[in-house]
């Protein structure tokens, strides 16, 4: 989910950024905030205990990271500054504030020259999600091998990434825990989240022929040929679309609007994932995540996708699911006069908890559709073969790991 200035909103939401590190500055002079703000509990205790080896020795993968060995690997990496893990209250207040206040000043220097929402993903974007977080988070920082760029790295945990009421009808709270982990765990690499990894695991076990990393997959000539469409770019910051875009036979869809459909428009086609311009079985792999709750009729998606597959071909993807949830409600819908009816209140993803409530988004996404553990029936309905996919070898029972994947019989 990106966490950035819209294209109207650009200057000024970097702006209102740096103004607000100089609202949190005067409020930690004077005592009189918490910037830990809206934290989630620690998701400790809910990590792999995969071995992996780093420095010559067997270490458990998501021990925390402060311990001797990655310190070693580390603590003199120029992107990594750690907390001081002993500081007290105050010091991590004032760590805090010494990081938004760089971050402030760079952007006040160079606001005036940003003229859109890519230009200011570029400039701030991995800084705004590797380093603004609540102070504790670094506890939670896991490391290990990221499937993506193919570098032993530190996964950056931020609680602020999700919004305060996008599981508010669930019991279990380890649910919210588990998905700050999924849209979080940036690698400090490449910039890509845990479900991107995730992505990466499944592509890599379904194609991989002893590739061990997206980045060697690519390069790969039987990957090289397939027919590949990406809805949408695929991870912050589009992080997992940096190396999709090495493939041949990539094709890129964003949607932009409900005219112009097929039309490329900056570099992309205007696509609608639930009315797509493409020809019957036209690719051998769709790659969408996080897409099909924010659209009016994700059957009409998933069919869609399905018609545009050749035989043997696969839509993976990803939508935030809660396993506890027995069937798939709608949140809202599109009535036959063409208004939007809530059926619920409203629920947006894309702006944040904590600092990040601050920060203008490339437009709040309104939620459509919440999954459940029926989607499986859905994806079977849409003329799939489904299948249930583990993105990460965490033992999480939420769901919010899972990867799903369509595949056209044949």
């Amino acid at each position: 989910m990106p966490l950035l200035p819209s294209v109207t909103e650009d200057v000024q939401g970097v702006l209102a950024l740096s103004h607000l590190v100089n609202d949190v500055r005067h409020d930690m002079a004077h005592g009189e905030t918490d910037v830990a703000g809206e934290g989630l509990p620690s998701p400790r205790g809910r990590r792999s205990s995969t071995p992996t080896q780093l420095n010559g020795r067997t270490i458990v993968k998501g021990s925390p990271y402060w311990s001797n060995a990655a310190r070693a690997k580390y603590s003199t990496a120029s992107f990594w500054r750690p907390y001081d893990v002993n500081a007290d209250r105050k010091g991590e207040r004032l760590n805090l504030y010494r990081r938004l206040q760089e971050s402030g000043d760079a952007i006040l220097r160079t606001a005036e020259h940003v003229n859109s929402l890519e230009a200011t993903k570029k400039l701030f974007g991995r800084a705004v999600l590797l380093h603004l977080r609540a102070p504790r988070d670094h506890r939670d920082d896991e490391y290990g091998w990221c499937s993506v760029c193919g570098a032993e790295s530190v996964f950056a945990f931020n609680s602020w990434v999700i919004p305060v009421d996008q599981f508010t009808d669930s019991k279990d709270p380890a649910v919210p825990i588990a998905y700050a982990r999924r849209e979080s765990l940036f690698c400090r690499s490449c910039g890509c989240s845990l479900r991107v990894r995730g992505i990466a695991n499944v592509l890599l076990s379904l194609y991989g022929n002893g590739a061990k990393s997206l980045a060697e997959l690519v390069q790969q000539d039987s990957f090289r040929r397939l027919d590949v469409a990406e809805v949408n770019r695929i991870g912050s910051l589009g992080s997992l679309h940096g190396f999709l875009s090495q493939l041949p036979r990539l094709v890129l869809s964003e949607y932009r609007a409900a005219d112009r459909l097929g039309a490329v428009i900056g570099g992309a086609r205007n696509e609608d994932i639930c009315n797509l311009t493409y020809a019957d079985e036209s690719f051998d792999l769709v790659l969408s995540s996080d897409t099909l709750e924010h659209v009016p009729d994700f059957r009409a998606g998933l069919r869609e996708t399905r018609r545009v597959l050749r035989p043997g071909g696969r839509h993976i993807f990803t939508v935030p699911v809660v396993v506890s949830r027995a069937v798939t409600i709608a949140r809202c819908e599109i009535d036959e006069d063409g208004e939007l009816v809530h059926l619920m209140p409203p629920l947006y993803h894309g702006r944040g908890r904590g600092l990040y409530r601050y920060i203008p988004v490339s437009g709040d996404l309104l939620t459509f559709t919440e999954f459940g553990r029926d989607l499986t029936d859905h994806i079977r309905e849409a003329g799939f073969e489904p299948e249930i996919l583990h993105g990460s070898d965490d033992q999480d029972e939420t769901g919010a790991t899972l990867i799903f994947s369509g595949r056209a019989p044949g």
